[in-house]
């Protein structure tokens, strides 16, 4: 889960300019303040963003010694990301200068590309990481996050610079006070990037031209492209004369286009802020040199979603035992129901779990006291059933050998001429009433087949 923060502030420079960038929620990253580090101004700046970071309200961000991260590309042999994640390590170890075991690591979110899990992997040494969060103390900046340059910067640099033609590769110059950073791309993927070890003002035109003609060359060959665009950032933009020297000097047969970021000295701190404050950066400082406000922000959260837990599971409780009382209710007032059913319907007292067993023992019975009631009732009775079911039977094509008429019964036997005829009368009794239950069993000696219909007065 990625720490939220209200704002994030970073620092980025040598000591005689340092840059204070800081970004929020509203609104894109700002400089805040740009001067020297033992400045009133920035002193004042560093304790009211100190108070902020202890209470867990915002981050702290620095960026690692370029010249002493590693940035490699890591490829396994297979497209499986939880098996790759289990061999990164090894494969990292292959690539750095140091033991993997004495670095701190930060792999990248695996991707599958070409049947095979790739990411990308940066890694520091401890004791350096260790050396450069005491020299941030002893200037009163102890931080919460340190990122890795070249990424932040490529980070920058797409979030700024939209690619109109993605399809163009982009070598982004960046300029340091100590060294020059080179990070190759291509629309929004990051390739590769280089660190130049000196300052940018002591590079002469054919120690500059030597040192990128093969970074240019590798990237010319990958891209397979004749243009560049060329963009340029870092406090060394703002000296007199620097950067055209440099473009003049630069080993490219193709085309180079070139452009300079705004606000290039502030440019890496902002894209810290940005990246610290959106939690999709870098971060060394996990584990055990993880910030102790973060720590006690985590500490805070599990705590908070522990009692969330607790109180979510408490309301299901509390809800089931309600749906349990509602249920108990409505089963009580049906067995109420249905038990005073059974007494008015046997007119007895009707005894639990009984009352199915009453109820049948008491309709025969009841349906027989009530058989002359119900036949006096009877507007119509047999006399009048049987004129209505007369002029049905009264067919030329069908003899009835024997009628049955009785208070709701009706039971026929004959022959037809036609089989298919007693589908006509079927349907001429049910409309009278009638539930029709018919048989055939065969043959008369005549030849005619013989019927047999049972009928059940669907009143009765």
């Amino acid at each position: 889960m990625k720490d939220s923060f209200a704002a994030a502030y970073a620092l980025d420079g040598p000591p005689d300019r340092m840059v204070l960038a800081r970004a929020e929620r509203r609104g894109d990253a700002r400089v805040v303040l740009a001067s020297a580090c033992s400045s009133d101004a920035m002193r004042e700046e560093k304790q009211r963003i100190s108070r902020q970071v202890d209470q867990g309200r915002a981050a702290a961000v620095v960026c690692a010694p370029a010249a002493q991260t590693v940035v490699r590309r890591l490829v396994a042999p297979f497209a499986s990301i939880r098996k790759a994640d289990r061999i990164w390590p090894s494969l990292l170890d292959v690539e750095l200068p140091f033991p993997v075991e004495c670095a701190q690591t930060f792999y990248a979110p695996a991707w599958v590309e070409n049947g095979r899990a790739v990411t990308w992997a940066c890694a520091l040494r401890r004791q350096d990481l260790e050396a450069n969060l005491a020299l941030w103390t002893q200037r009163g900046w102890p931080p919460t996050h340190c990122d890795v340059e070249a990424l932040a910067l490529w980070a920058g640099h797409v979030a700024e610079t939209p690619a109109a033609r993605p399809d163009v590769p982009v070598l982004l110059i960046w300029l340091g006070a100590d060294h020059v950073t080179l990070v190759r791309g291509r629309g929004a993927e990051f390739s590769a990037a280089h660190v130049l070890r000196a300052a940018p003002a002591e590079w002469t035109d054919a120690a500059w031209a030597a040192r990128l003609q093969p970074v240019l060359a590798a990237h010319a060959v990958e891209t397979d492209a004749a243009v560049f665009n060329v963009w340029w950032a870092g406090p060394g933009v703002e000296q007199a004369g620097l950067v055209p020297r440099l473009q003049n000097a630069m080993p490219f047969p193709g085309a180079l286009r070139h452009e300079i970021h705004r606000q290039a000295a502030a440019f890496l701190a902002l894209s810290l802020a940005r990246r610290a404050l959106a939690g999709d950066g870098v971060n060394f400082l996990e584990g055990a040199g993880a910030h102790p406000a973060i720590v006690r922000k985590r500490s805070r959260r599990r705590q908070w979603a522990y009692w969330g837990v607790l109180v979510a599971s408490l309301l299901v409780l509390l809800l089931n035992q309600l749906i349990y009382a509602l249920r108990r209710e409505e089963r009580r007032w049906m067995d109420e129901q249905l038990m005073e059913t059974t007494r008015r319907l046997t007119g007895e007292p009707a005894l639990h779990g009984l009352e199915m067993v009453q109820a049948e023992r008491a309709i025969p019975r009841r349906d027989e006291e009530t058989r002359a009631f119900r036949h006096a009732a009877d507007s119509v009775g047999l006399e009048g059933q049987w004129l209505a079911l007369l002029p049905v039977f009264s067919r030329p094509e069908m003899e009835v050998a024997r009628f049955s008429l009785q208070p709701g019964r009706l039971q026929v036997h004959g022959t037809v001429q036609d089989i298919r005829l007693l589908e006509d009368v079927g349907e001429q009794l049910r409309a009278l009433g009638w539930t029709l239950h018919m048989e055939a069993p065969g043959l008369s000696p005549e030849g005619r087949p013989q019927f047999v219909l049972k009928g059940t007065s669907r009143e009765e």
